[in-house]
């Protein structure tokens, strides 16, 4: 495909990282809007955001090298190895972290997340469709594609003997990365769909979990680039992951006020303190 979108003063701006980098201020955007239509401080918004955004790169890097990728290989803008659940986490972990100290309403927070974080990932699938990686199954659909020699799914289909070394591109394979897209938008409009008609409040967090968790469980199973296991089901840890989401994400939903349950948690533990 395209590893490197286009070049700028002559420096290649590569696929992967240009749509990484769209999806992060696309998200950023989102988010600093819905507070504006909720009346929440927008600088504080805005610098909560940024600290969300680089906790996301953060974690999305140190997820990747937890699961294989070498350290030495964080700062190589030519290596793409992020993890998207990662990502995730990270930003809402110093969302919790920050939006207490920055008195921004944590269910307005909760809220935004949800709506902001599914379109970074969305924008980002497509750096990752462009780059070769996160690939889909072997498939001779009419939306199939090939990847070049040097790409992820090249190198992967190589190693498992669907191509030689003297081939120049992989066998086609159905674009899931364009259907993971698909996927998040899909899942952002229906958040930021409540979030403007004020229902859920306090738990559109918990409703992102439950939708991203379940539909990202099924193309699961269409991703032949995870670790999966000797047996016959496939089951890798994304699978677990997309588990654990859909737990937390039935809990919040089906709990009593759970973003002012945390904030009086937190009121009890800094009492004691």
């Amino acid at each position: 495909m395209r590893h490197v979108l286009f070049e700028f003063a002559g420096f290649p701006i590569y696929s992967y990282w240009f749509f990484y980098g769209l999806g992060l201020l696309s998200s950023m955007s989102l988010a600093v809007w819905l507070a504006y239509r909720r009346s929440l401080d927008l600088r504080k918004v805005l610098l909560l955001s940024a600290a969300a955004v680089i906790s996301a790169v953060v974690f999305a890097r140190l997820a990747a090298v937890f699961f294989g990728t070498r350290f030495s290989d964080m700062l190589d803008l030519q290596k793409n190895g992020q993890i998207s659940f990662g990502g995730s986490f990270g930003a809402l972990f110093i969302i919790v972290l920050l939006a207490r100290p920055l008195k921004i309403p944590i269910a307005d927070v909760f809220d935004g997340a949800a709506c902001a974080i599914p379109i970074a990932q969305g924008i980002q699938r497509i750096g990752c469709f462009l780059n070769g990686c996160c690939f889909g199954p072997v498939s001779t659909s009419f939306f199939s594609v090939r990847y070049p020699r040097g790409t992820s799914c090249f190198i992967h289909h190589l190693k498992t003997g669907l191509v030689g070394p003297s081939d120049l591109f992989s066998q086609p394979v159905f674009p899931i990365q364009l259907a993971a897209s698909l996927t998040c938008f899909f899942v952002s409009g229906i958040c930021i769909r409540l979030f403007l008609r004020k229902q859920l409040r306090g738990k559109i967090l918990g409703l992102y979990f439950v939708l991203y968790g379940t539909l990202r469980f099924i193309l699961q199973w269409y991703r032949p680039d995870y670790d999966k296991d000797n047996t016959v089901s496939g089951w890798n840890t994304g699978h677990s992951v997309c588990m654990l989401m859909l737990l937390v994400g039935l809990i919040i939903l089906f709990s009593n006020n759970p973003a002012k349950k945390f904030l009086l948690s937190r009121e009890i533990s800094s009492a004691r303190m």
